[in-house]
């Protein structure tokens, strides 16, 4: 422990400035045992205790991002201390993490910060903490993390054994699962959409939202138990920090597509469920040249969309926030279009 936070501490004090700032938190005390294995002799209360009062501290640095004009972009990586579980238990102090979080990515020079997993969620999306730093601009990641998993899914509707197969989006309210239904309803390439979210209220509104497409006919509110025996392919899009999606209720041969951190999806789903296929979702290919600097458990040359777009606005040089709050499709376009102009890939899913 004392070498990898002497590392961080050197990396804080020195001049070295930063153009963008990316935040990321622990998703389970787990992920904290597999950095420090020796803390699980301490006892969880107590740790966990102490763990959410120490400041944020930096992962990683994010290196070869270089813009049109040959100037090297520099990012950081900032992990706030504090779960998953913890953020949605407790939403204030998550917040004044978030806070703190982006307070010291301008202190390391960051005029981009963007919210990774949780810290958009307990934030509204950005909402909470835009504008409250000045010179610091934010995104939630919603408009890239959109764009790929509509892609993601259009190339699994393409490879289909099925000629227009029924899909379900689990979370289909929030502000990635409403996008992608809309994008669904306007293109058709799909037999019946089931939406499934947690506030009749908000499923309503998405509704009324997809009413001018052409095939939101084919949409079908309903819940989890309905829903999963019918369709072949599952989105999972929730902001829950766990456990969603019950294995024994899937259709066989069904592909679950979980663009979640922490995943909806079950551990042994395909010890329980051999014929199912999961895809880690919502992923997109960088360029070989930028290196993250640190492993999130998915492949080489991988990011998670939500950084992508970070990385790609402080590219551009975008002079605003940009997602913050729910995504519209003229964000998810723009960031589509940003991705394809600096060689960032879909995940191809055959």
């Amino acid at each position: 422990m004392s070498n990898k936070f002497t590392i961080h501490n050197k990396l804080d004090k020195s001049k070295r400035e930063y153009d963008f700032a990316f935040l990321v938190h622990p998703r389970n005390i787990q992920d904290i045992y597999k950095e420090f294995p020796f803390l699980k002799i301490v006892p969880v209360v107590l740790f966990m205790f102490f763990f959410k009062k120490i400041p944020p501290v930096i992962l990683s640095t994010v290196n070869g991002v270089v813009d049109e004009k040959g100037k090297k972009i520099k990012g950081v990586i900032i992990s706030l201390p504090i779960t998953a579980e913890q953020m949605l238990r407790d939403r204030n102090l998550a917040k004044k993490q978030v806070f703190r979080a982006i307070k010291k990515a301008k202190k390391l020079g960051a005029t981009y910060v963007g919210l990774g997993s949780f810290t958009s969620v307990v934030t509204s999306g950005g909402q909470d903490v835009c504008g409250l730093i000045e010179g610091v601009h934010v995104t939630n990641g919603n408009a890239l993390t959109a764009s790929m998993t509509y892609l993601g899914i259009q190339d699994l509707i393409r490879n289909s054994t099925v000629r227009e197969p029924n899909i379900a989006i689990i979370g289909a309210t929030g502000s990635i699962g409403s996008a992608v239904t809309e994008l669904l309803t306007k293109d058709g390439s799909f037999g019946t959409l089931y939406i499934v979210g947690r506030t009749p209220s908000h499923i309503q509104k998405l509704l009324q939202r997809i009413t001018p497409h052409p095939h939101s006919h084919r949409v079908m509110e309903t819940n989890m138990e309905e829903a999963l025996p019918k369709v072949d392919i599952v989105v999972t899009a929730t902001s829950a920090s766990g456990t969603v999606i019950r294995a024994e209720l899937l259709k066989k041969d069904a592909i679950v597509y979980d663009i979640t951190q922490p995943k909806n999806t079950p551990q042994d789903l395909l010890t329980k469920r051999p014929d199912v296929t999961f895809i880690d979702g919502g992923l997109i290919k960088l360029p070989e040249h930028i290196h993250v600097g640190y492993n999130f458990g998915i492949p080489t040359n991988t990011s998670f969309s939500c950084l992508a777009e970070t990385i790609l606005l402080s590219l551009a040089h975008y002079p605003d926030d940009f997602c913050v709050g729910n995504v519209t499709l003229e964000q998810v376009k723009y960031a589509e279009t940003l991705a394809n102009r600096y060689k960032f890939s879909p995940i191809r899913h055959t």
